[in-house]
């Protein structure tokens, strides 16, 4: 990892560092031998290597059943009752499943899609490039 200075510098300004923490912070963060004795482990987090999902809709049927609901009322039972099943195989061999409730899942996209945004926005800058 190498970064330049002053893109760095600019980044940091971006932000609304003050001048002197924009002065410190960029020169310990692009000195290579600050990243010499970190461990492998702390470099690099596992990554994921597959994802599969499935709805579970077993509750909510459950429910259904037994409460003989109007519609509008299996409506908001299949709502709350319903859950996303995530399931990640990581590259490091683990696999981690998540159960989320619908609203849940939701927020969990939309702050995926902000990270994504995010990062493809830092990409673009000439700091964050690889030399």
């Amino acid at each position: 990892m190498h970064l330049v200075q002053g893109d760095v510098q600019l980044f940091l300004e971006g932000l609304k560092f003050s001048p002197e923490c924009i002065t410190e912070l960029s020169t310990l963060l692009c000195t290579d031998q600050m990243y010499v004795n970190i461990p492998k482990h702390l470099k690099m987090k596992p990554g994921i290597a597959s994802l599969a999902w499935r709805i579970d809709v077993s509750l909510s049927q459950t429910n259904i059943t037994s409460e003989n609901p109007s519609d509008q009322r299996k409506k908001e039972i299949l709502y709350h009752n319903t859950y996303v099943i995530l399931i990640l195989e990581l590259t490091d061999g683990q696999t981690q499943t998540f159960r989320l409730s619908i609203p849940k899942f939701q927020e969990l996209r939309f702050v995926i899609a902000n990270a994504l945004k995010t990062m493809i926005v830092l990409e673009k800058r000439k700091c964050m490039r690889k030399e």
